[in-house]
């Protein structure tokens, strides 16, 4: 350094950065976004069932809105072997189906023991007042283990979603 100026051996001005020092920065650029890669994949996983518990929520919600609206039942029937669901109108599976739905390949209905409790042959109704047939729970879980149940109320037929709970 001469009066506060970095010089080259030869005596000129120095502009710019050096090959070394561009690869260092590169490295440890790529050491930072190599780190940070388990855990971007683990919020992707998150998102993945958060997306999920939303997707079973508005179908539920939808049904209720077009039962108040239509003046009639329609439901919501889940098939747990290959992870959809649909909007009835009606309230059996050979209903016109209004909306088909299913979870993400990495989602499913946990089949690990209740996955969809108190709903007979796995179909929420939703009466012309909104309300539903019957309270329950539908269980939804990813490929990691992470849990998403959503709630029914019967009397008002209002969904909520709750993460990360075990049953």
């Amino acid at each position: 350094m001469k009066n506060g100026k970095w010089v080259m051996g030869n005596g000129k001005k120095r502009n710019g950065y050096t090959l070394v020092e561009l690869i260092t920065v590169v490295v440890i650029i790529g050491l930072l976004t190599l780190a940070s890669l388990p855990a971007f994949n683990n919020m992707r996983k998150g998102a993945r069932l958060k997306a999920s518990a939303r997707r079973v929520t508005s179908a539920l919600r939808y049904a209720r809105r077009l039962a108040i609206t239509m003046n009639s039942i329609y439901s919501v029937a889940f098939n747990q072997t290959n992870n959809t669901f649909g909007v009835i109108n009606g309230f059996s599976g050979s209903d016109t189906i209004e909306k088909r739905f299913s979870l993400d390949e990495t989602i499913s209905f946990d089949s690990d023991g209740y996955p969809i409790k108190n709903f007979p042959n796995d179909i929420v109704q939703f009466k012309p007042n909104g309300s539903a047939n019957r309270k329950g729970t539908i269980w939804i879980k990813s490929t990691d283990g992470s849990y998403f149940h959503i709630t029914v109320v019967n009397t008002s037929g209002r969904t909520r979603i709750y993460p990360g709970a075990t049953h």
